[in-house]
Formats: structure tokens, C-alpha cells, sequence
């Protein structure tokens, strides 16, 4: 006959902390149906085939396992009623909508932003770019430099690279229920005529600026004691290896109580020496107990469930790239590759970069920028503590000047304002010899 588990009624959920001293969850019920070897011509062999054996073990329609509590958390309907805290769940955090007066605009004009910037941009005039090619000139041997001295320049074109952040470091904060063993820590019960604070109103110190963190808080006056939701203060449950029958189907000889073994060349059966014979073994998790300690309440029988406040910090980051390479040749795109910051602001709200003479980077600007304008607590969770923005700039000038009657072009580039110059029309003075 198959084994039954004989279980006791599992008591209902209890919404209080009882005495679990007297509760006694170690004793077993037998097992019925089991035989036992007899003694046959003075040798002791199993009384059973193998298929009766494995039925020692019922199979899993039979005896359902817990491998994992049935109910990971409590039911919310026992947790007590907070006011502010309606909306808190275990199962996933609820974010809470800041308060209006806590989004602040900026305190900078854009006037002032875009004449700081202005100062800042690399210009090359057209005595700058003469004043860099004489240098060039006198640095190569057979140069002359009547024709830099002597060109008319036309027009000179920036070609600037530019690498536009934004930083945006924000905080938001989620309510959760959450619980613990309860070991006899202090117990922040609700109070009378109290009301906890709301979770805008808890004061944390917050973290370095645009550096991503958060930081868990109990929110004072929601702790409570509960009977554990998993083992309902029992403080034992049913051992998932065994399925609480405290013994486990032999490996050594898989259920048949009997092994083969080898005499003077003949196979011959023999006791099991792991399970002598009985095709089953005591369970090494629960020691033959059939119950291990609650892994919910670590064999405590009580939770201490309380509401935690969980505030995150993090840092959005808008990138821009304005590049214009097609201007430049590959030998001046060299020369310019040590970009440097021309421009660092950081205000609880920043205005866009606005510069007439650089659409592309205007616009790539107030796109960054209009992103995080629209946040608003009526649709964000999320309030916005600072804002940054950095600029990084590697300049060039694309200079079109004319010599006599032809038209050429040499290029400044860097912050050193280094010249590339391949079709300089004056390459050898009066003084080289050819030999």
C-alpha cells in the first residue's frame, strides 16, 4: 500500500503575535503500509520486490513539496492602515509624487550663459591666422615668407569639434512593505494621535552631487509584529527533501533493499550495506524529523513588518557630438584630437547654450536641455536636484586666403593653433642650393 502523509490542519493566518513557546511541531506521524525484512532459512532479506519498495516514497501527485513557501509575503489586508502609506505593497515598491514647490527653475539667465560662453569659444582673426603662419613659415628651412606676409585673406571658416553633457541628478523615493525575523529588536509602533512623517517630509543626507546611490529608511511609527505568513508561527515547516516523511529512497540499491555482487564468478544478491535493506534511508536535511526550522522567520515563529522608505539618487546623461570633418583633412582632424572644457556650469536648472554662429550645437543643446524641462510632478516622479552642462571644444579654422592670382587654403587647428599648410606657394628662398 502506498504511504500517506498524515498532516495536521494548517491554523489560519493570525493577524497578532502569539505564544509559540508551547507549540511542539518535531513529532511525526508514522507512516503506514511499511514492512519489514523477515528472516528466511537464518538470512534476513526483504520481504518486498522493488516496485513496492519505490512506493515507499510517494510520488509527487501524491504528496505535494514545498520547495519554496507558498506565500512569500503577507497579506497586505493584515498590515495596519497608515495614513499616507495606502498605496504600499510587498511585492513591488510604489513611487511617491514629490511636491510641487519642490521643482526649481533656474536662477541664470540665458543672456549670461551665451556671453560667457562666447568668451570662451576659440576666435581666429585675420591677424591671428597671418601671426600662425609666419610662425609656421619660419619654422621650415626654405620657406619664405613674403607670401604670408603679403596674402590677402577672404574669409576664414570655424570647423570646431564639440562634445556637449548634460548631467540631470534627480531623486526619487518608493514605499515598500517589507519584513524581518523578529529576534526582539525595538518595535517602532504606530502611535495614538500621531501621524507618521509623510515620505517627502523624512529628512536623509543625500549623496555627493551627479553620483548615483540610494539609501533605505524605516519610516518611524509603521512596525508591527506578525505571526510568521509561512510557517504561521510554527516556527517549523515541512522538509523538502523528504516531503516530510523523514526518509529519502536508498541510492545506494534505489529502493530494492538488495545489491549484486560477484562470488567465485557467479552474481549473487545481498543485504544493501547503505540501507540494510530496507530500501530507504533517513533523511540527512531534516535528520529524520520530517520538519526543518522556517527559512521565512529563520525558526523565530514572528516577522517584524514595517514600511521602508527607499530613496534613489541618479544621473541622467544627455551626450552631443558635432563634428565636421568634412571641412578638415584627416591631418588636421589629428591636430585637433585634444578637445579641452571651454565651457562648466552646474544650477538647480540650467539654461541651453545658445550661440548664432554655431546652429548645430545651439540645437543639440536646447534638445538636451527641453528633455528635462518637461519634468513636472504631475507627470514624473522624479525631482530634479542639479543640473550640469559641460562643453568640450577642439578647434579648427579653415582659412581661404589669395597670393598673386591663385586661391589657397591652409588650416589653424588646436588650442596651440598649429598650421597645416600643403600648397604653401613660397617653398624655397633665394639662398638654397640645388646640388
Amino acid at each position: 500500500m502506498d504511504d500517506v502523509v498524515r498532516r495536521r490542519p494548517r491554523p489560519s493566518f493570525s493577524n497578532s503575535y502569539t505564544d509559540l513557546e508551547g507549540a511542539n511541531t518535531s513529532q511525526q506521524q508514522p507512516i503506514s503500509g511499511r514492512r519489514t525484512p523477515t528472516n528466511i532459512g537464518g538470512r534476513r532479506t526483504p520481504n518486498n520486490s522493488y516496485h513496492d519498495n519505490l512506493a515507499l516514497t510517494p510520488s509527487p501527485d501524491q504528496v505535494s513539496k514545498p520547495l519554496r513557501p507558498l506565500v512569500q509575503y503577507p497579506p497586505t489586508e493584515y498590515m495596519d492602515v497608515i495614513d499616507g502609506y495606502q498605496d504600499a505593497k510587498f511585492e513591488t515598491g510604489t513611487f511617491v509624487s514629490p511636491l510641487k514647490n519642490q521643482h526649481k527653475l533656474s536662477s541664470r539667465p540665458r543672456e549670461s550663459t551665451t556671453q560667457r560662453l562666447r568668451a570662451k569659444i576659440p576666435n581666429l582673426t585675420d591677424e591671428d591666422a597671418r601671426d600662425a603662419l609666419i610662425q609656421y613659415v619660419n619654422s621650415k628651412c626654405c620657406y619664405g615668407d613674403r607670401a604670408a606676409k603679403e596674402m590677402v585673406i577672404h574669409d576664414i571658416v570655424p570647423a570646431h569639434a564639440y562634445h556637449y553633457v548634460l548631467e540631470t541628478f534627480t531623486e526619487s523615493r518608493r514605499i515598500t512593505w517589507t519584513f524581518q525575523p523578529y529576534y526582539g529588536q525595538h518595535i517602532d509602533h504606530p502611535q495614538e494621535n500621531l501621524t507618521p512623517p509623510l515620505p517627502w517630509d523624512i529628512k536623509v543626507n543625500p549623496p555627493a552631487a551627479f553620483k548615483e546611490s540610494m539609501q533605505n529608511v524605516e519610516v518611524p511609527q509603521t512596525a508591527s509584529i506578525k505571526n510568521c505568513h509561512n510557517c504561521e508561527g510554527r516556527r517549523t515547516e515541512i522538509c523538502y527533501t523528504c516531503s516530510g516523511n523523514a526518509k529519502v529512497l536508498c541510492r545506494g540499491c534505489h529502493g530494492s533493499g538488495i545489491e549484486p555482487t560477484f562470488e567465485e564468478g557467479f552474481s549473487k544478491h545481498a543485504l544493501c550495506s547503505v540501507c540494510k535493506g530496507t530500501g530507504r534511508k533517513q533523511c540527512s536535511k531534516c535528520t529524520g524529523e520530517g520538519v526543518v526550522s522556517c527559512a521565512t522567520c529563520t525558526g523565530k515563529g514572528a516577522l517584524k513588518c514595517y514600511i521602508n522608505l527607499s530613496i534613489i539618487w541618479r544621473n541622467h546623461i544627455e551626450e552631443r557630438f558635432i563634428e565636421r570633418q568634412h571641412l578638415l583633412p584627416k591631418e588636421v582632424s589629428i591636430m585637433a584630437a585634444s578637445p579641452q572644457i571651454v565651457y562648466n556650469e552646474k544650477d538647480t536648472r540650467v539654461s541651453s547654450l545658445h550661440i548664432p554662429s554655431e546652429i548645430e550645437l545651439s540645437q543639440a543643446s536646447e534638445e538636451a536641455v527641453a528633455k528635462y524641462q518637461q519634468l513636472s510632478p504631475s507627470n514624473t516622479n522624479e525631482v530634479i536636484l542639479f543640473q550640469r552642462q559641460q562643453l568640450r571644444c577642439a578647434p579648427a579654422h579653415l582659412v581661404q586666403y589669395k597670393y598673386k592670382d591663385g586661391r589657397r587654403v591652409f588650416y589653424v587647428a588646436g588650442f596651440n593653433r598649429a598650421v597645416y599648410c600643403p600648397d604653401y606657394p613660397q617653398t624655397c628662398c633665394n639662398f638654397c642650393t640645388i646640388m
